[in-house]
């Protein structure tokens, strides 16, 4: 399981929403009132009881692959377009081949924030925790840089 922050939010959380993959919990978030609705975490929402954990807003616990975690951090909050003309869609779990499309992607519209993070996981030992730990990292930086 991954943890991470994804809000700047020090309230603690009212809502939790996740989503499900074949059965298994694949992420599950926790928000504040105000923060509910945030566009990229679309799911079930429900109100948290009483009795039940309520950790601070934007606490996400991820229970996917690392490589599809990796895959939606680049198409996800990173906002990586597409792949290059010509070639194939990369498979899903081919994080190596979306991780160098999106540094392509990042050069080409000179988006230098996010290239500097990409640049960074590749400074990274090359592993794929190590890369998924960059990223997690990125996320709650730019969280706690007021992006949300």
């Amino acid at each position: 399981m991954n943890l991470r922050q994804v809000t700047a939010c020090p309230q603690p959380a009212e809502y939790t929403t996740l989503r499900r993959r074949k059965r298994a919990l694949a992420w599950q978030i926790y928000t504040c009132r105000p923060h509910r609705p945030l566009p990229d975490w679309s799911g079930n929402l429900r109100h948290l009881g009483a009795d039940e954990e309520h950790p601070e807003c934007g606490t996400v616990y991820d229970h996917r692959p690392h490589a599809e975690m990796i895959v939606s951090h680049l198409h996800g909050w990173m906002g990586a377009a597409g792949y290059p003309s010509g070639s194939p869609e990369p498979d899903p779990d081919d994080w190596q081949t979306h991780l160098n499309n999106a540094r392509s992607f990042y050069t080409h519209v000179r988006s230098t924030d996010l290239l500097v993070v990409i640049d960074r996981a590749f400074a990274s030992d090359g592993s794929m925790t190590d890369t998924l730990a960059v990223l997690a990292d990125a996320e709650t930086a730019a969280a706690r840089q007021g992006r949300r």
